[in-house]
């Protein structure tokens, strides 16, 4: 984990330290009541027992637990479903937050929570090489356009190799950062930098693909 996750971590601890998990809900469970307490077998448990997803569905319960969670998942690259049940824990993430309605929570909530999400897009794509967690950013109903925008600077070879495996009907919002951001200069950049390299090809036919999706944005949205 690096010193800027561990920061965003801190912050959401503080962000979130006001909610409380109901005494019952504690001594019912054996949940820690102090929220750096939980576990990972805690965590297990969340997932398993059938009266404690109902539990979790309640907001007070889940704003208290949310900064451990996401401590958990941040301690490593699981986010893009290397480790198969921390990335089952992710998505069971994304169901609570979706059910609770993140995003129409108090702004210091909702901006700890995206501060997280972009703090794992760095991670990712800068200490691992490796992809955002674009899929649970959608279904989260996130911006795309920051991650996008990181994984651009971070390494422009795995984002063009990218653009050629999305379904671009089912991200309008990974659609409208493409057409409208610097990727198309970027790309051509990264061509005129290396014409005879062993990725021209690759960033010479992601230009054309970019001007292509512009005429299918401005067909579908702006008409």
């Amino acid at each position: 984990m690096t010193e800027q996750t561990r920061q965003t971590l801190d912050n959401a601890y503080e962000v979130f330290e006001n909610y409380e998990t109901p005494r019952d809900f504690v001594y019912a469970h054996g949940i820690p009541h102090w929220p750096r307490n939980l576990t990972v077998a805690d965590l297990w448990q969340l997932d398993d027992d059938n009266d404690l997803a109902v539990r979790l569905y309640e907001k007070e319960v889940l704003l208290h637990l949310l900064p451990r969670w996401l401590e958990l998942l941040s301690e490593d690259e699981t986010r893009s479903g290397v480790n198969f049940w921390n990335h089952l824990r992710l998505w069971t993430l994304k169901d609570q937050l979706n059910r609770a309605n993140w995003q129409q929570w108090p702004a210091p909530e909702v901006a700890a929570l995206r501060a997280v999400f972009l703090a794992w897009t760095r991670e990712d794509v800068e200490s691992y090489g490796g992809e955002p967690p674009l899929e649970f950013l959608t279904e989260v109903g996130e911006d795309l356009a920051p991650h996008l925008e990181l994984w651009l600077d971070a390494n422009p070879i795995h984002l063009a190799q990218w653009l050629w495996k999305v379904n671009w009907n089912d991200s309008p919002s990974a659609l409208r950062w493409a057409v409208s951001s610097r990727l198309e200069s970027e790309l051509e950049a990264a061509f005129f930098a290396a014409p005879d390299g062993p990725n021209a090809e690759l960033f010479s036919r992601s230009v054309e693909l970019v001007r292509s999706l512009r005429a299918v944005e401005t067909a579908i949205y702006r008409v």
